[in-house]
């Protein structure tokens, strides 16, 4: 596959740039947020995507005149997020990476990260590409950063290593507020939590981004938003719909179908799906592709919770 050579750049305020790799398949552009943001004459870099991503994320910073960062931030390590850190480490020799304690063995040796990447999402892991080690001694606990231009927050809802980040009055939500489209008079809002997913930390992470004073959000997936302190409280009422709805459908017949039929209801019951239909072909195709894998998040979680 053939990658477009440059990744979409918008700026959002003055020192705040969007970096959005496009990845050659429907429905995967505009859909990976790469942060970059200036701070008194520093730059960070919140997120690198995926390693396919790299050469048009190293081509834009370029653009926007950054020779190296001075710090870059993962909020979790899935390989849409992260998968491209070793990749980005060499071409960026020095500059350090800040993640979650618990994520800094996974990167310096990846090969559990890209074998468990490649059972749960299958060809979609493939397009992202393989993952490549990162230096261990490049590589810092984001629980322990001193300056005072970034507050580090554990939101460990969408993953056990993720983490959300504040930078004045910008936050930087990571999937711990879900996956969020915004199509102007409407958005789609929908989980993410893929296996193993845990709900009463993805509820506290939530109260966690709510603690925090903002006037503007930045998503994972995708994009920004003024409009966070609803679209928590919705992604809280919705987190509690699903737990509801799977848990009906496992109890009335826990076996082949289950996840279709989770989500065929979910369409239909959950107000913040609602636009599914302004969605275009690829990103249903796609949405679908990672519902059905949240879904499988709840199944879990229930599971669990039975002692399955």
């Amino acid at each position: 596959m053939t990658l477009p050579k440059t990744a979409t750049i918008q700026q959002i305020a003055r020192d705040l740039w969007l970096i959005s790799p496009d990845l050659g398949r429907a429905g995967f552009s505009s859909f990976i947020s790469a942060w970059l943001l200036k701070k008194k004459q520093k730059t960070f870099l919140i997120d690198v995507g995926p390693a396919s991503g790299i050469p048009q994320l190293a081509a834009a910073l370029s653009d926007l005149g950054v020779k190296r960062p001075d710090a870059i931030f993962l909020t979790h390590i899935h390989l849409d997020h992260a998968g491209g850190a070793g990749h980005f480490a060499a071409l960026f020799p020095g500059a350090p990476i800040f993640c979650h304690p618990s994520a800094i063995r996974h990167l310096a040796d990846p090969a559990s990260l890209w074998e468990g990447s490649v059972k749960a999402l299958g060809e979609v892991a493939e397009m992202y590409g393989p993952v490549r080690p990162v230096p261990e001694n490049r590589l810092f606990n984001a629980l322990s950063f001193g300056e005072k231009e970034i507050s580090v927050l554990e939101t460990p809802g969408h993953a056990p290593h993720h983490v959300s980040l504040l930078a004045g009055s910008r936050l930087f939500a990571g999937e711990s507020g879900g996956v969020f489209i915004d199509l102007g008079d409407d958005y789609w809002l929908r989980p993410g939590t893929p296996p193993r997913f845990f709900l009463e930390k993805a509820l506290k992470s939530i109260e966690t981004l709510q603690s925090v004073p903002h006037d503007l959000a930045l998503y994972c997936h995708f994009g920004w938003t003024r409009r966070l302190p609803r679209l928590l409280e919705r992604h809280k009422s919705q987190l509690l719909l699903w737990a509801d709805v799977i848990g009906e459908e496992m109890d009335a017949a826990n076996g082949p179908g289950l996840v279709s039929r989770c989500f065929e209801r979910l369409l239909k019951e959950d107000p913040c799906l609602s636009a599914w239909d302004r969605l275009e072909p690829g990103t249903r195709e796609r949405e679908r592709f990672f519902m059905e894998n949240s879904v499988r998040g709840f199944v879990g979680f229930h599971r669990a919770g039975k002692g399955e």
